[in-house]
């Protein structure tokens, strides 16, 4: 149990109240590796372009490599879920995953309702 009587059915989940002075530390930490990932993320796909432009004696725009999705897989995020029979809002963070949605699903984006979200199936979870 925790100072403010958080009960964790795990040993191995933790919780913070993101309101807490340790809730706001990690949403801070979270915030900075999320940008520094978003730049690395940025970063290699310019060089993989500029790599296949320069091997193929070509323009990346000429070779059609434009990015076609970019999620960040470890990163928390407010969601509704049901607990004790009611909607309740939550942070959520999954480590080293990300929701994909099926075709269809109300929260998927427009780019992706027929399709369902682009995901390596063992790294995303489905809710």
């Amino acid at each position: 149990m925790a100072r403010d009587k958080i009960h964790v059915n795990d040993r191995q989940l933790a919780c913070a109240r993101i309101n807490s002075e340790e809730g706001q530390d990690y949403l801070a930490g979270m915030a900075a590796a999320a940008n520094y990932a978003w730049v690395n993320r940025q970063t290699m796909t310019f060089l993989v372009r500029q790599a296949f432009a320069k091997t193929f004696n070509s323009t990346p725009d000429d070779l059609d490599m434009h990015l076609v999705y970019d999620v960040s897989h470890n990163i928390a995020k407010i969601e509704e879920h049901m607990v004790d029979g009611r909607p309740k809002q939550l942070l959520v963070h999954r480590k080293g995953s990300t929701r994909a949605f099926p075709p269809h699903h109300p929260l998927i984006p427009v780019d992706y309702q027929f399709t369902g979200m682009p995901c390596l199936p063992h790294l995303s979870t489905t809710l």
